[in-house]
C-alpha cells in the first residue's frame, strides 16, 4: 500500500518539477522578446512573438507572468509636429509674409 503512494508522489514532484522548469524557460523566452523589442512589446506580440518560434504558449498565460515579473510595456508618445494649441499655429502663418511699416499695422 505504502508502495503505490510513494509512486504516485514520485511522479507527482517530477510532474511539478518539469512545470516548474517549463515554466522558467517560457519567463526567460518572454525577457529576452521584452528585452529585445526596447520593452515596447506587450502581452499580444510577445505571444505572436512566441507561437511563431517553436514555443507556444497563450495570451493568457503570457500576460500573467508578465505581471507576476513585474514585466511592463512602455507606451512611446508620437511625435507630433504642430503645437499644442492650433489658434498659433494658424496666427503664424497668417503673419508670416506680412511686412510691418507703422506701429499699431497689425
Amino acid at each position: 500500500m505504502f508502495h503505490v503512494v510513494d509512486t504516485i508522489s514520485v511522479s507527482l514532484l517530477k510532474t511539478f518539477v518539469k512545470k516548474k522548469a517549463e515554466k522558467i524557460i517560457l519567463v526567460n523566452k518572454i525577457k529576452k522578446i521584452f528585452l529585445d523589442s526596447r520593452k515596447a512589446y506587450g502581452s499580444p506580440r510577445i505571444t505572436a512573438a512566441l507561437n511563431s518560434s517553436a514555443h507556444i504558449a497563450s495570451q493568457k498565460r503570457v500576460k500573467k507572468l508578465m505581471k507576476q515579473n513585474s514585466i511592463v510595456a512602455i507606451s512611446y508618445k508620437k511625435f507630433k509636429t504642430k503645437p499644442k494649441h492650433s489658434n498659433d499655429y494658424i496666427e503664424q502663418n497668417l503673419i508670416k509674409d506680412l511686412k510691418v511699416d507703422v506701429p499699431n499695422q497689425i
